[in-house]
């Protein structure tokens, strides 16, 4: 789920299910349900985590583990 960021289109050919929103109109798309209000939570949740910055190689196993702990509800 994606705003209409011209850097999105073409997710579909590349074999993801891809539904969109208009952020000008609509914060969810009345047709399909579509948001983006759940990934930009994440990702403030995650950036207020990593305030203190991280080693660029690092970037990958923290993601896990946030993504890790959020699933099994420790954070």
């Amino acid at each position: 789920m994606t705003d209409l960021w011209r850097g999105y289109f073409g997710l579909e050919g590349e074999g993801y299910y891809h539904l969109t929103m208009n952020h000008a109109q609509e914060f969810v798309n009345p047709v399909n349900g579509a948001n983006t209000q759940s990934i930009e939570s994440s990702w403030s949740h995650l950036k207020r985590k990593l305030i203190n910055g991280i080693a660029p190689d690092h970037l990958t196993d923290h993601l896990c583990e946030y993504l890790y702990r959020r699933e099994v509800k420790i954070i």
